[in-house]
């Protein structure tokens, strides 16, 4: 297959699901992704792993399926790429071993998921520290364990990461938590609704009771976090919990403070953005059906807002109708009853979301830091030199990015972006979302001197 219908960007559980869907009606799939295998982040070597290390649990096997899924005429897969530009077309350029190319068609679906808030404090930097989520990712593709770990910060996640490890045999020292009870309290007024997806609130309720059964100290209510080296070359992590200060020495600190969706491709592509101030983060504006109001592109998945692996594949799948329909493969009456079922399960889904927000907050010291809390860990900027340079007149991320260079390392601000924002926030301005610029990530040179764009991809 030289040709597509549909290009979708990601291989994780919307972009499988998506490109199952639009392939049984009849339309012709290329998908690009990063990693060597489909999966992303959520099944990452879901084919492999889910049989040698069943201390991942059943919902991470459960992607297994929609792997076996991609198994279809209409589907080409290209692993291994890095897409850096999205144009109007709607046109994708990518890259692969020193060589970039583009590909061309009708429709595109964004569908990057997620990646974890940072969590900037003293020492976040340091050797031995690290986000859960990447540990998770070491877990899944080589089963790696964090032995002797300590859980620091707030979200879903960390119980379950807790939970695969006591049941790989290496369970966590401890879990140090931010949230609070009065986080609790005011989400109570959500629960209502969330009781729609009562299986996943029984489902964290049994994670909560595993890790109890398991003796693992849990301190709610942390703040102040601190990471020193030790003199063993480990860790020593220093937090408050409820009035006290405490020390513990690990050779690993896990940190967590929940997922955003990425939005760097989204608005490469000239999608609008708004501020989501429930999770705290910038999400793409984007219909019922996950049209993004540019001709041609579709986002769905943690990518159009944090929702969860299984909303994830039911927005793929739902995206997918919309574009059948806007390929002319069903009309609109077909489109609506294929997908009937799926948008039900869709807001059921997302039901539980308001009171996770809420409950898990990001806390603010985490938001906005001050002092010498390295910021942007590419070009070692301190959240002192970020403040100052914002009440020298820095009213967005341009001109800090400017005035300071955070922002302009190999990362190109994906891990210090938000925290930007948050101390500029802070300091009285309100920051846009600016454009993402081409390219969106780092490729060399001679690739796109050496691009012929008057060639399609794979002819």
């Amino acid at each position: 297959m030289t040709e597509a219908d549909l290009i979708i960007i990601g291989a994780g559980p919307a972009g499988m699901s998506a490109a199952a869907t639009a392939a049984r009606g009849g339309a012709r799939v290329l998908i690009l992704d990063e990693q060597p295998r489909p999966g992303g982040q959520i099944y990452r070597d879901v084919g492999v792993a889910a049989k040698h290390r069943p201390w991942l649990g059943p919902d991470y096997a459960a992607g297994a399926a929609l792997l076996e899924a991609l198994d279809h005429d209409g589907i080409r897969i290209e692993t291994g790429v890095t897409v850096w530009r999205v144009e109007a077309g709607p046109r994708v350029v990518w890259s692969r071993d020193g060589v970039s190319r583009f590909v061309q068609a009708p429709q595109l679906l964004i569908a990057t998921g997620a990646q974890e808030r940072p969590v900037p404090f003293p020492g976040w930097s340091l050797p031995g520290v690290m986000p859960a989520g990447a540990a998770q990712v070491l877990m899944k593709s080589a089963g790696l364990l964090p032995r002797g770990a300590v859980l620091a910060g707030s979200g879903p996640l960390l119980y379950l990461v807790a939970v695969q490890l006591i049941d790989a045999g290496a369970p966590p020292r401890a879990l140090v938590e931010t949230q609070r009870r009065t986080d609790l309290l005011r989400a109570a007024r959500h629960l209502p609704r969330g009781l729609r997806d009562a299986a996943t609130l029984w489902k964290g309720l049994g994670l909560l009771r595993r890790i109890a059964a398991a003796g693992i100290p849990r301190h709610p209510a942390a703040s102040g976090f601190r990471a020193e080296t030790a003199s063993d070359g480990g860790i020593v992590f220093s937090f408050t919990s409820q009035g006290r200060t405490r020390r513990i020495e690990t050779p690993l600190l896990l940190t967590h403070q929940g997922v955003v969706p990425s939005t760097h491709m989204s608005r490469s592509a000239g999608v609008e953005h708004v501020w989501d101030p429930a999770q705290k983060a910038v999400r793409p504006v984007v219909d019922g059906w996950g049209a993004a109001g540019v001709p041609g592109v579709h986002i769905a998945g943690d990518g159009a807002g944090i929702a969860g692996a299984e909303a994830a594949r039911v927005a793929g799948r739902v995206a997918a109708f919309d574009i059948l329909h806007r390929l002319g493969r069903i009309d609109a009456p077909a489109r609506d009853r294929a997908a009937a079922a799926d948008r039900r399960t869709l807001a059921r889904a997302r039901a539980l979301r308001p009171f996770l927000d809420a409950a898990y907050a990001p806390a603010p010291e985490f938001l906005a830091p001050e002092g010498d809390t390295i910021v942007c860990r590419c070009e070692e900027i301190t959240a002192a030199a970020l403040r100052a340079a914002a009440r020298d007149g820095a009213a967005g991320p341009r001109r800090i990015k400017t005035a300071t260079r955070a922002g302009m390392g190999p990362c190109q601000g994906r891990m210090c972006e938000l925290t930007v924002r948050g101390i500029l926030t802070a300091c009285g301005h309100r920051p846009a979302a600016p454009r993402a610029r081409s390219p969106i990530k780092p490729v060399k040179l001679g690739e796109i001197a050496a691009l012929d764009l008057s060639r399609e991809s794979g002819q």
